[in-house]
């Protein structure tokens, strides 16, 4: 049903902003430990792919765990993924249509230009996909929580 959808759609859209937040406030932390609002104002202006690339390159230069630095590039790396994917359903279209008493979603529109002109692309109902891009965001925030609980140690062992 639409609202099923839409309930979907709205809970993808608030796990991502949830996700990207935590990687905002990770990037601050990364930057200025001590005054860590420097890193929100700067982080803040920041696209999302640009954010994951900086906060990776920031853990290269900080730390010397080799696997803290490799896990944190997987993790970075499937954001951008499960972004990319966020992506195609923000950027599209859901007409709704009445079926008797119930109002349906029944597709994924999109405008594009190609090599042939303009196409009006589209794709069944996806809630299902919407549903495990919604697990996904969950699960990369939960593991940035927890790798981020060995910058600190990691901090401390590289200024020692």
């Amino acid at each position: 049903s639409y609202h099923e959808f839409a309930s979907a759609l709205g809970e993808m859209i608030i796990s991502f902003q949830e996700l990207e937040n935590f990687l905002l406030e990770i990037f601050a932390s990364l930057v200025n430990e001590s005054d860590r609002e420097i890193g929100l104002m700067i982080g803040s202006t920041m696209s999302f792919g640009n954010l994951c690339k900086v906060i990776e390159a920031l853990a290269i230069h900080k730390f010397q765990d080799a696997d803290l630095k490799e896990s944190l590039a997987e993790i970075l790396q499937k954001c951008q993924q499960n972004e990319s994917e966020r992506n195609t359903f923000i950027h599209s279209f859901y007409p709704a249509f009445c079926f008797g008493e119930s109002v349906e979603v029944i597709g994924r529109f999109k405008h594009k230009i190609n090599k042939k002109g303009y196409a009006l692309h589209s794709d069944e109902s996806e809630l299902e996909k919407l549903r495990n891009l919604n697990f996904e965001f969950t699960s990369r925030t939960r593991e940035l929580f927890e790798i981020s609980k060995y910058f600190e140690k990691s901090i401390r062992t590289t200024d020692s």
